[in-house]
């Protein structure tokens, strides 16, 4: 036999079989009271989604990556006792400017420099002494133009000597 037991607050009665005691039962006293607490629920999580997000929905224009090509020239030529040899070339774009004295023979010490040219002249600008080697001699910052690279002897030279030299620029 089952007999009715009403619980507090709530309207429908609760079954139990007989001869067990229930203690009290705590449910909502309305839908009301759990529809609050539903929504009291949903509110914040739903307010967190929102003021996490921070993607806009207008259109970007794509960028376009800025590209520097280096160019690399050779020279090759030769110096005589108190002579010199003059190469001239062009820079498109601002940037770096490397010269290397690559090899020279028979192995001497040279003067190397870069400048601006006139007529058949490299009036320079920077200049050292140096001798073949695989790292520059001289790195600068130049802005686009028409340059020029002297090779000269610097009272060392007894002999025609020969040198290759290279120029990196933008």
């Amino acid at each position: 036999m089952v007999r009715d037991v009403v619980a507090r607050g709530y309207r429908e009665p609760v079954l139990a079989p007989i001869g067990q005691v229930m203690s009290t039962v705590h449910r909502p006293r309305s839908r009301a009271v759990a529809g609050a607490l539903i929504l009291a629920t949903l509110v914040p999580a739903l307010a967190c989604d929102s003021l996490g997000s921070s993607t806009s929905n207008s259109p970007t224009s794509p960028t376009t990556p800025t590209t520097t090509t280096t160019v690399t020239e050779s020279f090759a030529g030769a110096v005589s006792a108190q002579g010199k040899s003059v190469a001239t070339f062009t820079v498109t774009q601002s940037g770096q400017l490397t010269v290397t004295l690559s090899a020279v023979t028979p192995a001497t010490t040279l003067g190397i420099g870069y400048g601006t040219p006139t007529g058949t002249t490299c009036n320079l600008t920077s200049s050292n002494t140096a001798t073949a080697g695989a790292g520059a001699q001289i790195s600068v910052t130049v802005p686009a133009g028409t340059y020029c690279v002297s090779v000269y002897d610097t009272g060392l030279v007894t002999a025609t000597t020969t040198f290759n030299l290279t120029v990196s620029h933008n």
